[in-house]
Parts: C-alpha cells; structure tokens; sequence
C-alpha cells in the first residue's frame, strides 16, 4: 500500500495544480497521511476546508489521520464535526467506532459500528483486513462481533471459499 500511495501523489498533485477542489485537498491530504506525513496532511485539509468548510468527508478523513497519527481526541473531535455535518453517512460512524477500539471504549466501539453498517458503512472487511488490523484484531474472535459480521453478511478473506 506504500508505493501504490507514493505513486497515487503524482496524479492528485498534478490535478490540485490544475483545480485546487476541496475533494482534490482531502484526497491529497489522505494519501499523505497514510504515508504517515501528518503535518502535510493537516496542512490540505485545513485548505480544504477554508474552501468548504461544511464537507463531513474532510473532518473524517481528518479524524482518520489523528487516529493513526495516536491523536485519540483530536481524532474524536473531528469525528463528531464529520457526524453533525452529515449523520447520515456510515462511514462516519465507522471512523468513531475505530477511534473507540483505540481507546480501549468496547461498548461505545460495538454501539458506533452497528449504527455506521446500520447506515451502509461498506468499508468494514477493507478496514478490517488492510487499513486498521491492529484495531480490529482483539475483536474478530468475540462472539458479538461475529454476530455483526454475520447480520450484516460481511466475508473476510480468510472466510471467503
């Protein structure tokens, strides 16, 4: 995932160069953070937001970053931004069930990601399995979260045959 994001800052850096969007400034600024240049990230996403300082997706991908910058309250702070500005979307929900594993919080964990796949949150396998092992990984044999997975008919890919 590395290279594929080096090689993914080309492209979105020539496209800011020729339409600095806030979309093109939160994807930049994700790309970067999962490449753990979180300064530069912060720095996108708060020009994001001067250009639109009402998109939820900019204060979740914010929250994203904090998370795993290990900045667990700034993290929720803007977690709870990206959940008043768009309540609806699972996936912000799903951003502050993450940041609730992190914290040790199990119910607030179990409560937040039923609501985010109650809200069609369909990012939970690849969250699992590739963005947040770490965080999912004292949960996958608790019977409570085998019931989500199954209720919600989420395959893993050690499931899948």
């Amino acid at each position: 995932d590395f290279t594929d994001n080096k090689q993914a800052l080309q492209p979105i850096n020539i496209a800011i160069s020729i339409n600095e969007t806030d979309e093109n400034l939160r994807v930049r600024g994700s790309i970067l953070g999962d490449l753990k240049e979180y300064g530069k990230a912060k720095e996108d996403f708060s020009r994001a937001l001067t250009i639109n300082p009402d998109n939820s997706e900019i204060y979740n991908s914010m929250a994203n970053t904090f998370l795993s910058e290990g900045k667990l309250e700034d993290a929720l702070t803007s977690a709870y931004k990206a959940i008043e500005l768009n309540p609806a979307e699972g996936i912000n929900f799903g951003t502050l069930a993450e940041i609730f594993a992190k914290k040790g919080d199990k119910d607030a964990f179990y409560t937040n990601l039923e609501i985010a796949l109650e809200r069609g949150y369909t990012y939970l396998a690849h969250s699992i399995q590739k963005e947040y092992p770490d965080i999912y990984a004292p949960f996958l044999q608790e019977d409570r979260f085998k019931k989500l997975l199954e209720k919600y008919e989420i395959e893993l890919e050690e499931q899948k045959q």
